[in-house]
């Protein structure tokens, strides 16, 4: 009898396309309950010959004992794959995708490092030039057809900035968040602080830097997607409303998870960036609709 229990990975060496499963709950009558995200939940019998436990990397591993009780918002990763190809049939490689979801991304990107790349901001707040960083990071912000966060938190960051002693607070603490040398979670969540007391500590604005700085590196968190996007993979964010280090971290997490997932199942679903990653997330988790 093999044994297999809770939070176990196991594969069906007869379905190698069902790929790896994560284990909901141990054996009961011989059977165990199985979570495969690419096309997910299956029942089968712990005897079965070619069910056998497979071993991650330890980061994987991490990554994967986020996966939880499906709820009945429930996805299979097939099923957003085809939802996002539904769109653009060629994956990452469609034309249509490229000009509908990544270009212009991809152009805020080059925009953030030609008006707050590392040396441009440091000379800029050397020489005291707060406002100068603050209008820049606001033009970032408002670019034509970017992830924009909601009028409403713009409309509350624009008056937020009006004051100089704002957006001393503001542009030092973004140099720090993007360039400082202390840990990432010591960055953002004095980022969290600083735009908290600016009245502003929301999940698009404190993501939407990181995200266009190094993307790569970061994922932009839009609410509402984001976390249908989690929930129809059964991955848990542990989601607050209030920006905070626990979330963004499996956030991030759960980019990476999808990135490995989509890059098993064909060339044309390989993600170059989080670009990507997050276009994924967008199209396939309801914000088209």
């Amino acid at each position: 009898m093999k044994e297999l229990k809770q939070g176990d990975f196991v594969k069906v060496e007869t379905r190698p396309e069902w790929g790896t499963g994560f284990v909901l709950e141990g054996p009961r009558d011989g059977k165990i309950r199985v979570l495969f995200p690419r096309i997910g939940e299956r029942k089968l019998a712990i005897a079965h010959p070619a069910l056998v436990k497979t071993n991650l990397s330890q980061k994987e591993a991490e990554r994967w004992r986020r996966l939880t009780e499906p709820t009945r918002a429930y996805r299979s990763l097939e099923e957003l794959v085809n939802t996002f190809l539904h769109h653009f049939n060629a994956g990452f490689k469609d034309d249509k995708y490229y000009q509908w979801e990544r270009s212009y991304k991809v152009r805020t990107a080059e925009l953030m490092q030609e008006l707050l790349g590392k040396d441009v901001m440091s000379e800029l707040i050397k020489s005291g030039e707060h406002g100068e960083v603050a209008q820049r990071a606001k033009k970032i912000l408002q670019e034509p057809d970017a992830l924009m966060p909601a009028s409403f938190e713009l409309i509350a960051f624009t008056e937020a900035l009006k004051s100089d002693q704002n957006r001393q607070i503001f542009t030092t603490s973004l140099e720090r968040l993007l360039y400082g040398d202390e840990s990432e979670e010591q960055r953002f969540n004095s980022f969290v602080i600083c735009l908290d007391q600016l009245g502003v500590a929301k999940w698009p604005i404190q993501t939407y830097f990181p995200f266009f700085a190094f993307p790569k590196e970061h994922l932009f968190l839009k609410p509402s997607v984001s976390k249908n996007a989690a929930e129809a993979c059964a991955y848990e964010l542990n989601y607050r409303p209030q920006p905070n280090w626990n979330t963004y971290r499996a956030y991030l997490d759960f980019g990476h998870y999808l990135m490995g997932e989509l890059s098993k199942i064909g060339k044309h679903l390989i993600p170059r960036d989080m670009i990507d990653v997050q276009s994924f997330i967008w199209v396939s988790a309801g914000g088209y609709e």
